[in-house]
């Protein structure tokens, strides 16, 4: 596997989205694509792909704010290659390759073990508008 910063036209742009769309509510082509054209530029928010065979299998959106922390906006693997540590190994170069004293996510009940498996602490935030209970998840590193 090879995790390499997003760049246009290093992979089929639409396979690039629809492994981000499992990672947005609602997504729409408008939205995907604002999110993908924002990680363009040097710096963040910025987006790793990871490859198997030179095809994207996985995908981690990465925003910060100051070089002590980071934020997890949105982490995907295609639903063939889940389960075989492909959103752990984005987590790990996330944590190995940046210098954060801290990496943090926000998520629901159907990621909060995941989290919990990559070392993650977490703290009930309350139900959203939607009614969806939603977790606070943060790795100190």
């Amino acid at each position: 596997m090879d995790i390499k910063r997003y760049r246009p036209n290093m992979a089929i742009y639409t396979d690039i989205a629809k492994l981000l769309a499992a990672s947005v509510g609602n997504a729409t082509a408008e939205a995907l694509d604002t999110l993908i054209q924002s990680c363009v530029r040097e710096g963040f928010p910025s987006m790793w792909l990871a490859s198997c065979d030179g095809a994207p299998v996985g995908v981690l959106r990465l925003d910060s704010q100051n070089r002590g922390r980071c934020t997890i906006t949105h982490i995907a693997t295609s639903p063939k290659w889940r389960g075989q540590g492909i959103g752990r190994k984005l987590i790990e170069f996330a944590r190995d390759n940046f210098g954060f004293e801290q990496i943090e996510a926000e998520t629901d009940d159907d990621a909060l073990e995941f989290y919990k498996a990559c070392g993650f602490a977490v703290e009930p935030l309350g139900e959203n508008k939607y009614g969806v209970q939603r977790y606070r998840c943060v790795l100190r590193v």
